[in-house]
């Protein structure tokens, strides 16, 4: 096996396999980054493909024998990533335990709801939400 080696692109490449696969990490805009063998043949066959090259440092290519006998040699590096934790919004919770049920349940039993049934669901969703969301009034916040 002739091992992948990204640096001379597909053209260089001997197998129709190799070239396909180099192909399609090159068509999504990513960088092979390791440039040292990492097979005890001397091949490079390990790949590490990033679309943010500036972002891997640290790449290290370590003894094949470091983790655990293997022909292949583990991959060491670090990725460098910035973000902000967003700041949870405050919710509005309610305290269905304090909510003034006997005026809701009056009011909401002088609706005439036969009309529910005679209108496409969708507008029976809307029109129920109107009758409905009003009440949460009734409903106190923690």
């Amino acid at each position: 096996s002739s091992g992948i080696n990204a640096e001379y692109g597909a053209s260089h490449s001997n197998s129709q396999i190799e070239k396909a696969f180099i192909d399609s990490f090159n068509s999504l805009s990513l960088s092979q980054l390791i440039n040292s063998p990492t097979h005890h043949s001397g091949n490079t066959l390990d790949v590490l493909l990033s679309n943010n090259v500036s972002s891997i440092t640290d790449i290290k290519v370590l003894d094949p024998h470091s983790v655990c006998k293997a022909d292949h040699s583990p991959l060491s590096f670090s990725i460098k990533s910035t973000y902000s934790r967003k700041k949870s919004p405050k919710r509005s919770v309610y305290n269905f335990k304090r909510a003034d049920w006997e005026k809701m349940n009056h009011d909401l039993c002088s609706v005439n709801w036969e009309f529910l049934s005679t209108i496409h669901p969708d507008c029976g969703w809307k029109l129920l939400k109107e009758c409905i969301l009003p009440y949460s009034a009734l409903i106190p916040l923690l």
